[in-house]
């Protein structure tokens, strides 16, 4: 299980930089599916994209609008947020046609809509009946509706005693499988062999929990339990609280306590301000020296806050550019 983060921070130094004029256009995932599009046809693969309602048309408007081909088919399945995600009167003095029926890209099968499975502690399931995992999302609280997403690996079979095995006669081979599928076999001498003779307890599958931009995570608090790596935002210092929250951000030890609540073994910060700088990145020469601080202060102040739960082990990570981070067994 693996989590890659995508830059971000060297694309802003590099318009910062520039001499000349930039025309920036952000086309983001559309951007991404366009370049996919330049693989070799495989009209027999189906991409799924999941996000919140919305998504279908924003992907679809972008690839139009752009005459982007693709040589895949797409298909988005949309999270239907609460009545009460949305903030005041976000939706009367901000109206916006989130689902729109205009013609389709030529790649797009026809999006499909999920809604949460209950009122209290809702959550919407996406993924449960993958041969290796599940995903489950719940609502997180920012300025406008936004969603936490968890990824479960199924449980996989212990490991196989191969001494005893060989003991009764059954080489490896085709009959391993079959005893790692839950199935009994029968050994070359006539002895029926079950499962539970001959494999170990089954090993836990890894969780990992990503949040998007949120200043109160809580509903995601029952299924997230456990996991083994939760990605946080950090936005802000701690002496900033109060700037974070009323934008919909968490600042460091928010993410601890978040952390603590689900007994997370590793937290991953990310989303920071661009006031902060990875020690990783160089600072842009268009930026003061002293306008920028490093992400290592956020570091700390998580690192920090992780001391206030005794007995609370939990590693804390600061995401950079490009990073890779292994959940391993």
């Amino acid at each position: 299980m693996a989590f890659n983060f995508p830059p971000h921070h060297n694309f802003l130094s590099a318009i910062l930089e520039s001499t000349v004029t930039w025309k920036v256009v952000i086309f983001g995932l559309p951007g991404l599916l366009a370049s996919m599009g330049t693989i070799a046809e495989r009209m027999d693969f189906v991409l799924e994209l999941y996000g919140p309602r919305g998504l279908a048309r924003y992907v679809r408007e972008s690839l139009n609008l752009s005459r982007s081909p693709l040589s895949f088919k797409y298909k988005v399945i949309e999270l239907v947020p609460q009545d009460s995600q949305y903030p005041g009167n976000l939706m009367k003095d901000w109206p916006v046609m989130e689902v729109d029926t205009n013609q389709h890209h030529p790649q797009e099968i026809q999006s499909v809509s999920v809604t949460a499975s209950t009122h209290e502690d809702p959550v919407w399931n996406l993924i449960d009946s993958h041969d290796e995992c599940t995903v489950k999302a719940s609502r997180i609280e920012h300025r406008i509706p936004c969603f936490g997403y968890v990824f479960t690996e199924n449980d996989r079979p212990g490991t196989i005693n191969v001494d005893y095995l060989k003991g009764v006669g059954i080489p490896p081979g085709p009959l391993y499988a079959k005893l790692k599928r839950g199935e009994a076999v029968t050994a070359p001498n006539g002895t029926t062999v079950n499962p539970k003779d001959c494999i170990g307890p089954d090993k836990k599958g890894r969780k990992a929990t990503i949040l998007g931009d949120t200043w109160n995570p809580n509903c995601m608090t029952k299924i997230a339990m456990h996991s083994d790596v939760l990605v946080h935002e950090a936005t802000l210092e701690d002496g900033l609280k109060e700037k974070a929250v009323s934008n919909g951000h968490s600042t460091p030890s928010m993410a601890v306590e978040f952390s603590h609540k689900i007994a997370a073994k590793t937290l991953i910060l990310n989303h920071y301000s661009q006031r902060y700088r990875s020690p990783h990145t160089p600072v842009p020469k268009a930026l003061a020296q002293e306008q920028v601080s490093s992400t290592d202060v956020l570091l700390e102040e998580a690192k920090n806050a992780v001391k206030n739960y005794p007995g609370f082990e939990c590693s804390v990570i600061a995401s950079r550019d490009l990073m890779t981070h292994e959940v391993t067994l």
